[in-house]
């Protein structure tokens, strides 16, 4: 994108962003429920830089970064709701570090899990080798901190 258009793009307001990027969004060939969580993730938790990623980058609609914004939300819902539970679960367990460690791990896992369900989706991209390197790179920080658990 030139700088005349990100400064156009500036001079939005976060509303109208929002309304943009939920157009982006309805327009999008996902899936109904991926939609909501985008929508909700906009609404509720994304900032304006985020925003304005999902909706335009050097001109064009921003695919990728909605199936991986997508991919995200669902990992990081799996990972709160296994990791949410945890502190009540290890509340009277002997070793409380061991057990916290064991359900970050293993929420961890399932938020790596759950990104690689949604890596398959970068084929329906412009650029699937970008998407895909995306992915992988998120991946590995994702299994990085898993051994990082472990260890602790």
């Amino acid at each position: 994108m030139d700088k005349n258009n990100q400064g156009n793009l500036d001079r939005l307001s976060t509303k109208n962003l929002k309304t943009i990027a939920a157009f982006c969004i309805y327009e999008s060939n996902l899936e109904v429920h991926e939609k909501l969580s985008l929508l909700n993730f906009i609404e509720h938790a994304a900032n304006r830089k985020q925003i304005t990623n999902l909706v335009i980058i050097e001109g064009n609609l921003l695919i990728t970064s909605i199936i991986i914004a997508s991919a995200l939300a669902a990992g990081n819902k799996a990972y709160y709701k296994i990791y949410a539970g945890s502190t009540q679960a290890c509340r009277e367990e002997e070793n409380k570090k061991d057990c916290l460690k064991q359900y970050k791990v293993k929420a961890l896992s399932e938020k790596r899990n759950e990104l690689r369900k949604h890596i398959g989706r970068c084929s329906q991209t412009v650029n699937p080798e970008q998407c895909n390197k995306t992915f992988s790179n998120t991946i590995k920080k994702i299994e990085q901190q898993i051994i990082n658990a472990r260890v602790m």
